[in-house]
């Protein structure tokens, strides 16, 4: 539907220039219709002489103007899955870390691409950290969903404290503003301590034996299930 300022064009069925030129003129779609097309036909004249000049040539058949809706996006994004990741992986140099992957965290907007979906870090972890694989960086404020897809999102472990969980806060947001209440992804894994440097097995007899030297505190704590 067209309208102006002071009346529906549906009543008086024109408008002028000086209309166009003051903003004065308007579309409201129709919010039960799921059409993104619509256009209307209008006949310019100066109510003088007949016909109007349309790109040179002198014509008189209406003209087709047309409208392309852009629905505006109001829904947030939806989080596929949230599971809490466990597995850690030897990052190297000594380096302990679990991987975050779109098994642990997925989300899904149809009006997004993956980089455009952000999870914004409301509170970040207690005890580790979050590290980009890629850049070697800090992840201080936020990521993306094509960061996850990447497998570029790293909690590393801690190496100075004895705890075997952590988590952090986010919050998924699209680009238009809409966004989820705030969550939060718990990360668990296990230490396994040995006391011996090596342990020797006999299928026969099923008796265990081993070295009696002691390693290092360092080296008697295994981060377990590894990859």
């Amino acid at each position: 539907m067209l309208s102006l300022a002071v009346a529906r064009i549906v009543r008086q069925r024109r408008f002028s220039q000086w209309d166009v030129d003051q903003a004065g003129l308007k579309y409201r779609h129709d919010p039960k219709s799921r059409g993104l097309i619509d256009s209307f036909h209008f006949l310019p004249t100066d109510q003088s002489n007949a016909g109007f000049l349309l790109y040179g040539q002198i014509s008189s058949e209406p003209v087709v103007f047309t409208i392309q809706i852009d629905r505006p996006d109001r829904t947030p994004p939806s989080l596929l899955s949230r599971l809490s990741p466990s597995t850690v992986s030897s990052l190297g140099s000594g380096r302990f870390g679990i991987i975050l992957d779109r098994s642990h965290l997925q989300a899904s907007d149809p009006d997004s691409e993956d980089q455009e979906l952000t999870f914004t870090i409301t509170k970040p972890p207690r005890h580790g950290h979050l590290e980009n694989l890629l850049t070697g960086s800090y992840i201080q404020t936020r990521f993306t969903q094509k960061d996850i897809n990447q497998k570029s999102v790293v909690y590393l472990l801690p190496v100075d404290i004895d705890v075997t969980k952590d988590n952090f806060l986010f919050v998924l947001s699209d680009p238009a503003g809409n966004s989820l209440p705030p969550q939060s992804l718990d990360l668990t894994w296990s230490r396994v301590e040995f006391s011996a440097s090596c342990y020797r097995t006999c299928e026969t007899s099923g008796l265990c034996r081993s070295k009696s030297r002691e390693l290092a505190p360092a080296q008697t704590r295994l981060l377990s299930p590894f990859r």
